[in-house]
């Protein structure tokens, strides 16, 4: 068997997801956090923590194959609908690449214009306007700064995650 051969075959197996019941879980898990949210007063988010090649991003595509984008006409306009998405903070981390990353996800035309104040009360809108559930947030350790002896957070990014979770319910 070729070389090329045997990489296409590990290929295929690459593709091939294992229904580990740990998976499941934390799918069902957060599926919860997304249906509690709708009913309790305040928003409930969680975090799925486990090491590389564990089946976090499976988990994640698998969240979002079961809730499409989709397109809704109202009053001869036409409307995309984005009940959850997956963004990555970026690094570094500021409240405006935070706000910019998550307005691109949601189709803003210009999701780096504009004063952090417009940006959010945009991202609000656009939340709201695409009837977004789920926004799945990798690459958080990079509001984190974390030293041999110490580790900083960047309170003010996580403070304005906060205050849009909080404002918007997603």
């Amino acid at each position: 068997m070729s070389e090329e051969n045997i990489y296409l075959r590990v290929a295929q197996l690459d593709k091939i997801v294992v229904r580990h019941p740990a998976l499941e879980r934390a799918r069902l898990g957060i599926e919860d956090c997304v249906a509690k949210t709708q009913f309790f007063r305040e928003p409930v988010g969680s975090l799925l923590l486990g090491e590389g090649g564990m089946g976090k991003t499976t988990v994640c595509r698998a969240l979002l194959a079961s809730m499409p984008e989709s397109m809704r006409i109202d009053s001869h306009v036409a409307r995309t609908l984005v009940p959850a998405f997956y963004a990555s903070v970026p690094s570094p981390a500021t409240v405006k690449s935070v706000a910019a990353s998550l307005l691109a996800k949601l189709n803003d035309p210009s999701p780096l214009a504009g004063t952090t104040a417009h940006m959010t009360n945009r991202l609000c809108l656009l939340l709201a306007a695409c009837e977004t559930k789920l926004v799945l947030l990798d690459e958080i350790h990079h509001l984190f700064d974390i030293q041999k002896t110490t580790t900083r957070v960047n309170v003010q990014v996580c403070n304005w995650i906060k205050t849009v979770v909080n404002a918007t319910k997603v």
